[in-house]
């Protein structure tokens, strides 16, 4: 989820431009982060005023009643984690992305052990200066895989961070307030450091089998499939009521799929692995 500040950064670029009369919003995004959909509610309806950190700090001293200052640093942190591609500026490897990028490479790397060709597309010519091309780049920029490898890497730092921080700071807190910075800030950390590791993971592999370093595949892979075995644990006790199947059967976010083709490409390689 974007921070406040990056949300209302697109929104008032939006409204600068004069498309204000009316927002679509895209549903597969509206769950869980209760945070972010009060803040593009709030400015979608009334930009004026609105002051993305001044918004933060309220938010969270309206929900806890202790230790608030470091909650709302958290949050910031969070936020800060997702890395920033440095030619497009925007952030390049945030849930979807990864999956995506990761169930690519992880085809690739099976093909390779067949000994076939990987294919590719390079999709439909994209028209110089096309606003609409843009943004649709804008939301998987080109990366290569060593810049995926440390970016992922970093970001799986950060969250890990993160998460150690809400869990601290839980401890200060009522229940029900725990569990509030639990459901919106500390399981999501925890699911973003795995997802991230897995890439990490499965980008290494890749770049190991490419170089002829078996062994070191192997390894990446395994460790690869042991991060995303994390996530459903974490979804159990974190996804419910109307988000229960959020990480198992949604489209985007299909961490079953992604969890099923890796352990694949892992039995593929058969008695190597022994």
């Amino acid at each position: 989820m974007p921070s406040p500040a990056r949300t209302f950064t697109v929104l008032q670029a939006a409204v600068e431009h004069g498309a204000a009369t009316y927002a679509i919003s895209n549903v597969s995004n509206i769950r869980e982060f209760v945070l972010g959909i009060d803040a593009t509610a709030k400015m979608t309806w009334r930009m004026d005023g609105f002051d993305p950190e001044r918004f933060l700090d309220d938010w969270v001293n309206a929900r806890f009643s202790r230790n608030q200052s470091e909650i709302a640093s958290a949050y910031r942190a969070y936020f800060a984690a997702w890395q920033i591609h440095d030619r497009q500026q925007v952030p390049f490897l945030m849930d979807g992305q990864m999956l995506s990028a990761g169930n690519t490479s992880l085809r690739q790397i099976a093909q390779k052990q067949r000994g076939e060709k990987p294919v590719g597309s390079a999709g439909p010519e994209r028209p110089n200066g096309d606003a609409f091309w843009r943004s649709l780049d804008d939301m998987r920029p080109v990366s290569t895989r060593a810049e995926r490898i440390r970016s992922a890497a970093l970001q799986q730092t950060e969250f890990e961070r993160v998460r150690a921080r809400v869990l601290m700071a839980a401890e200060l807190l009522p229940e029900s307030e725990a569990r509030l910075l639990a459901d919106n800030l500390g399981f999501q950390s925890a699911i973003m450091a795995q997802t991230s590791a897995w890439l990490v993971g499965v980008e290494t592999a890749h770049e190991a089998l490419d170089q002829g370093r078996m062994p070191d595949c192997l390894v990446a892979l395994t460790a690869a499939e042991n991060a995303i075995a994390q996530i459903p644990r974490l979804a159990e006790n974190y996804t419910r009521a109307p988000w229960e199947n959020w990480y198992r059967g949604s489209k985007k976010l299909n961490i079953s799929a992604a969890q099923q083709l890796t352990r694949d490409v892992l039995k593929q390689f058969g008695p190597v692995r022994q």
